[in-house]
């Protein structure tokens, strides 16, 4: 349209209309179209000349320098991709009826899908002496279209493999879909959630849980938040949860993912290791005998009140020094060995003088096991009041 306006001013499409004759206009129509349409002669038995296209077709597939008027399209195309093409215009000069095709061709190096329309144009006498294509172009929508089964086909195997439990939500916290693991882990499936209820949240996490929902709608996704989540039967399980939003491809929220893992069984080892380390941090603290936990190379890194009182010392002041400071020189070497013995045996004793003071005490020292934290071996010292 802008065409014509720039050619005759103001005028209507109907005045317009009537200063061009039907030969300019009908190219001017089809132009204007994104399809690519071909006017083909038919000039013998499976020999089609090309006499008319339009710009998307000359544009897209050939090159505006093409030469292509008077062609044959076995001029233009490759052997296969020309007999196929060939075999539908001649069903269509055979019929006498419109044909409808699908085809892949390989133009300009790049894979070229198309859904074609032909259409016959008789004579008088009713044979076929021209063919009207119309082409559109469908490799963008099929590539879409396979991309998004590929997606699907990865959709589907991460949520009938992974073994953490996952739950989908829409854009107005609905749940959409959940996966085995979820109902494994809950007891609870899609059918069992209708609207934005979830029977596996106890009420006095409900205001958490559409909490988290709506940060990742917001764009806040969270990770690895540790909270209570309930079974069917009631039961109270430890779970970790990452929550994050989905989106479309024009950048859109459509939905809020969750992973689920419980963690139920590592909370229970975790409080058995806390209450361990209290029991033990209570002993340490307030047993009346010395205690004092030793590197491999004899360096203090703790100690206990009685061992404290007991060598006259405060506060942090042992911390860090090594406990050759506190032995005579003559039993330096020895008690060096008895400490290196000690993390390789189950343990060691000596007997050593220690200066407190300026008085001498006899010391009988035993060396304990002690294990690192993450599984690793290190040796505890005990130091005992003389006998």
């Amino acid at each position: 349209m802008k065409q014509i306006e720039d050619k005759h001013g103001t005028d209507t499409v109907e005045e317009v209309s009537s200063h061009i004759s039907e030969n300019d206009l009908l190219p001017m129509l089809m132009n204007g179209v994104s399809d690519f349409i071909f006017f083909m002669e038919v000039a013998g038995r499976r020999r089609f000349t090309y006499r008319y296209m339009n710009e998307s077709a000359i544009n897209d597939l050939l090159g505006r320098e093409a030469d292509w008027k008077g062609k044959y399209i076995e001029d233009l195309l490759d052997d296969a991709a020309s007999s196929s093409l060939i075999d539908a215009y001649e069903e269509v000069v055979v019929t006498k009826r419109p044909v409808t095709y699908e085809d892949e061709m390989m133009v300009n190096g790049q894979v070229y899908r198309g859904h074609s329309v032909l259409t016959p144009t008789m004579d008088e006498a009713g044979r076929v002496t021209h063919i009207l294509a119309v082409t559109r172009n469908l490799t963008e929508m099929l590539e879409k279209e396979e991309a998004l089964e590929s997606m699907n086909a990865v959709y589907k195997s991460l949520m009938a493999n992974t073994t953490d439990a996952v739950v989908i939500l829409d854009a107005d916290g609905k749940v959409f879909d959940v996966n085995e693991a979820f109902t494994d882990l809950y007891g609870f499936s899609k059918d069992d959630m209708p609207g934005c209820t979830y029977p596996f949240v106890p009420e006095e996490f409900t205001d958490e849980a559409r909490g988290l929902v709506q940060r990742a709608l917001e764009g806040a996704g969270t990770s690895g938040y540790v909270t209570k989540r309930k079974s069917r039967d009631g039961q109270l399980l430890d779970v970790s949860i990452s929550v994050s939003r989905i989106q479309n491809e024009g950048g859109e929220t459509i939905g809020v993912s969750s992973i689920i893992r419980n963690v139920t069984e590592q909370k229970k080892e975790e409080r058995k290791r806390e209450s361990s380390r209290s029991r033990y941090r209570s002993l340490f603290k307030h047993n009346p005998q010395a205690i004092l936990t030793l590197t491999f190379r004899g360096t203090i890194t703790n100690a206990n009140p009685a061992s404290l009182e007991m060598l006259d010392k405060e506060g942090n002041e042992l911390l860090h020094t090594s406990i050759m400071q506190l032995v005579s020189k003559e039993q330096e070497r020895a008690v060096r060995k008895e400490i290196a013995g000690s993390f390789f045996d189950h343990g060691g004793r000596f007997r050593t003088m220690v200066d407190v003071g300026g008085n001498e005490k006899i010391l009988y020292a035993p060396f304990l096991y002690s294990w690192r934290r993450f599984g690793g071996k290190n040796r505890r010292g005990r130091i005992f009041h003389p006998d």
